[in-house]
């Protein structure tokens, strides 16, 4: 049963794609995906062009949001190298993980 469970949250955490949620809206994720995966780029440009943020090529895009209405709002979790890439791009830090990525999240009126 425990490798049940643990084979299930593995597939959750390697989900690629798109999904709507009624509690999130419309979601775009990568999964495991490494910032060189065309699943990351695809986001990546995703970003820069709905939200006018400029990305280098090793930020990862955790998962971007969009949601409201009549007026969307675009939401989006980036992962930087470290936190000095993140303050040097205009960034709070809102976590430092163990590899020394840090998380922040950027949201803006569509």
């Amino acid at each position: 049963m425990s490798g049940f469970i643990v084979l299930v949250v593995a597939l959750l955490g390697s989900f690629q794609g798109s999904y709507s949620s009624f509690l999130e809206g419309d979601v775009s994720v990568c999964g495991y995906a490494g910032v060189d995966s065309v699943c990351q780029q695809e986001l990546r440009e995703q970003v820069r062009t709905t939200m006018h943020i400029p990305l280098a090529e090793d930020v990862r895009v955790e998962k971007l949001r969009r949601y409201g209405f009549p007026d969307p709002i675009y939401q989006a979790q980036l992962s930087y190298p470290s936190a000095a890439d993140a303050s040097a791009a205009g960034h709070t830090v809102l976590e430092v993980r163990a590899s020394g990525a840090a998380v922040v999240t950027v949201k803006v009126n569509g």
